[in-house]
């Protein structure tokens, strides 16, 4: 993710078309097409090689100001602003055409200034992007903190990361994690966890996350909502017990 362009809506494969004698004419390289959008609603479109980090093409787009169209007859889009006439055509690299017209829909309705459900093609389905961008806001959707804080997750991540075993269980009540190892630590934190306390906590926080609150609980927390997927939630929640004090 580029932190200063925002949130990445929309990602997918494209190779660049350029221009010789009026012709377009496919560049090999493998590409990557990416729309960000910022907190403050500037919409950034970029495509740059596929194993480089350096940007090729830069547009900045004006929420009406934008088209981009597929162009079918050659498995190919483009993208142009308005105002100019600024054009960068590009032709698909998708082992799935759907998914390459799906990211030109996606983009236009960005474009236009809709809200949309993340959409990136260069990561596994089940870690895509589970934030959206409304009136400014960070929404994490059909997120339930309850299933993310199972007990089969929290053991697995503190076994991932011992290193704060011991910074959670200080949270815990000192006679129940006096003289234990880090093994012995996990169930006590898991209880503690299970607790109606920590689980009217939680509920808060879901309905804040849900209601477009997810950034204002991160910027509180010094928490990272930068995270992608599941496990990326698991991070941010991580984040927020450590900081917060829960």
């Amino acid at each position: 993710m580029d932190f200063e362009k925002g949130n990445c809506l929309v990602r997918f494969k494209a190779g660049k078309l350029e221009f010789n004698n009026k012709t377009l004419i496919p560049k090999l390289e493998k590409g990557i097409i990416s729309v960000f959008v910022s907190l403050e609603g500037m919409i950034t479109f970029q495509w740059k090689k596929k194993e480089t980090p350096i940007i090729d093409t830069e547009m900045i787009v004006f929420p009406g100001d934008a088209i981009a169209q597929p162009i079918p007859q050659k498995n190919s889009g483009y993208v142009q602003i308005k105002e100019t006439k600024r054009s960068f055509f590009f032709w698909n690299q998708e082992n799935d055409i759907n998914s390459f017209y799906k990211g030109i829909e996606l983009m236009q309705a960005v474009f236009n200034g809709e809200q949309i459900q993340a959409f990136d093609t260069t990561i596994p389905a089940q870690v895509q992007p589970i934030y959206t961008i409304k009136n400014g806001k960070i929404v994490i959707a059909d997120v339930s903190l309850n299933k993310v804080l199972n007990c089969k997750t929290i053991e697995e991540t503190l076994k991932e990361h011992p290193e704060d075993v011991r910074e959670l269980a200080l949270l815990c009540p000192p006679e129940e994690i006096e003289g234990k190892t880090n093994e012995e630590l996990i169930p006590v934190i898991i209880d503690n966890i299970r607790s109606n306390q920590f689980q009217e906590t939680l509920r808060l926080i879901e309905n804040a996350i849900h209601a477009g609150e997810g950034d204002v609980i991160c910027q509180q927390t010094g928490a990272e909502l930068h995270h992608q997927g599941i496990g990326g939630m698991r991070v941010v929640l991580l984040d927020i017990v450590n900081r917060y004090k829960l």
